[in-house]
């Protein structure tokens, strides 16, 4: 989008409701990009860049912010779409001999949190500090690399696991159609709306500056809760009996949906 307003100038903004997440974030003075994820199955049965274009103007333009609808919708007419899968690509040892891979190379997860060059840069760091000239000034001898970029795999899990469960954990959350996580997801909306206190911590995971894995479980959780203890207040006495059974499902489900990118991590 072109000398788009965005609500706040110069932040990324996420908009979150009914399907996946919508991102937009400024990348010059005048061009904002807006990423909008379409399943493989719906994007198979578009078609066309005129179906796509369509189905942007009748599900995503009313969704954003009023002040940038009309340069979304001119973008979309006279923009270039481009378009490109993502996916969910656990990191893995790697063994052979004279190559080393960083980033989106060796570790991809969902663009939800837009993590992908925060974790690149870190790793970065981290190969810097390992293979530190000081105590490696040659890199000819490729089984010492080889060994070294093993403490690597490791080592970097403390900066990229937080940042991998959360995108993965983020996105299933507000495209599943289960009536448990649509709990959760009016839930979500509403613990952040709380104020500063709620959605502080859970920027700062975002971004990369606290890197704990148990902050992220503690938040992640924490909208659980929250959004049990909505969905209960809500019900009033006639409905307590049938909240409840569904509050025990949205922690069930909460755990599902973490359980799979936590195992991934954990086992490679």
């Amino acid at each position: 989008m072109v000398d788009a307003k965005l609500p706040i100038p110069r932040y990324a903004h996420a908009v979150l409701g009914r399907g996946p997440p919508i991102l937009m974030y400024p990348i010059s003075v005048r061009e904002t990009r807006i990423l909008v994820d379409i399943p493989d199955n719906l994007y198979d049965r578009l078609g066309s860049s005129t179906a796509v274009k369509s189905y942007l103007r009748e599900h995503v333009v009313p969704t954003v912010p009023e002040c940038v609808q009309h340069q979304l919708d001119k973008a979309i007419e006279e923009g270039r779409l481009r378009s490109m899968p993502n996916a969910w690509m656990p990191s893995t040892r790697n063994a052979t001999l004279g190559l080393i891979t960083l980033g989106d190379a060796s570790n991809m997860r969902h663009p939800v949190t837009g993590a992908g060059m925060t974790v690149a840069l870190k790793d970065a760091v981290l190969l810097a500090q390992i293979l530190d000239p000081v105590d490696f000034p040659t890199l000819q001898d490729a089984n010492k690399v080889s060994q070294k970029m093993s403490q690597f795999h490791w080592k970097r899990k403390r900066h990229s696991s937080s940042l991998n469960i959360l995108a993965q954990a983020l996105y299933f959350l507000f495209v599943s159609e289960n009536p448990a996580l649509r709990i959760m997801q009016s839930g979500f909306i509403q613990y952040i709306q709380v104020g500063e206190k709620n959605f502080a911590e859970a920027a700062w995971i975002m971004g990369g500056v606290s890197v704990q894995p148990w902050r992220l479980f503690h938040r992640f959780f924490a909208v659980a809760l929250y959004s049990i203890r909505l969905h209960l207040q809500r019900a009033g006495c006639l409905g307590l009996g049938v909240a409840l059974l569904q509050s025990a499902s949205v922690l069930v489900a909460a755990v599902r949906i973490i359980w799979g990118p936590l195992v991934d991590e954990l086992r490679r």
